[in-house]
């Protein structure tokens, strides 16, 4: 009898051993997909930062039209890149978890629209004899809303920064392999599988950016 328990307490304890290893494998298996996906818009800053930075020093040096127009043409990208750095980490994770998916790259777009848009419906502006903007239950001087909102892909939108495009790149991977291959009935066929993605997409960021917005 005692031996027969002590056998099973070992197989226990060798489950038990297994599943911690499987743990730790996946773990480290998610952790380099993240460092892989972080590399991707990481890689593109050195060529937006000597755009920026050589466009810039044109620009101030010249004292000529045509000098800075030419300095303001290789400075813009490089203020593009960096002004929809946010967007860049959540599609490169998002694509990086989906092994490549297009979808998925399509729908952190999506997804990353809505969550600025939600936010930005939010925000009263200055009228009348007020100054201050308006935000749910808060009210900023122009300084402060200067300081807490920024604008993404001409949204005005709270500043999360490269957080915010992060959190939007691991929901739309986690809603692309959870409803891929989703059957909905007949009569809406057409959006079964990976078809459904935007539209759950859609769904989730309009809470995610309402969160946002309360916390």
């Amino acid at each position: 009898m005692t031996s027969v328990f002590r056998k099973k307490l070992t197989f226990g304890e060798v489950d038990l051993e297994k599943t911690k290893k499987k743990n730790s494998g996946a773990f480290r298996e998610a952790m380099a997909k993240f460092s892989r996906a972080v590399m991707l818009p990481i890689a593109m800053l050195p060529i937006g930062g000597l755009a920026l930075g050589i466009g810039t020093t044109i620009n101030s040096q010249s004292t000529s039209e045509i000098g800075q127009a030419i300095g303001s043409i290789i400075m813009m990208p490089g203020q593009i890149m960096f002004a929809v750095l946010p967007l860049l980490f959540g599609i490169a994770i998002a694509i990086t978890f989906t092994n490549d998916s297009g979808t998925a790259a399509l729908s952190t777009f999506l997804g990353y629209c809505i969550f600025s848009i939600f936010q930005s419906a939010l925000i009263i502006n200055p009228a009348g004899t007020d100054p201050n903007y308006h935000f749910l239950f808060y009210d900023f001087t122009p300084e402060k809303f200067s300081a807490i909102f920024t604008n993404v892909i001409g949204i005005e939108t709270l500043s999360s920064s490269i957080f915010g495009g992060v959190i939007v790149g691991v929901i739309v991977a986690f809603l692309y392999n959870r409803y891929k291959t989703i059957q909905l009935p007949k009569a809406l066929g057409f959006f079964s599988g990976v078809r459904f993605i935007p539209i759950v997409t859609f769904a989730t960021m309009c809470v995610v950016g309402m969160f946002f917005a309360m916390v």
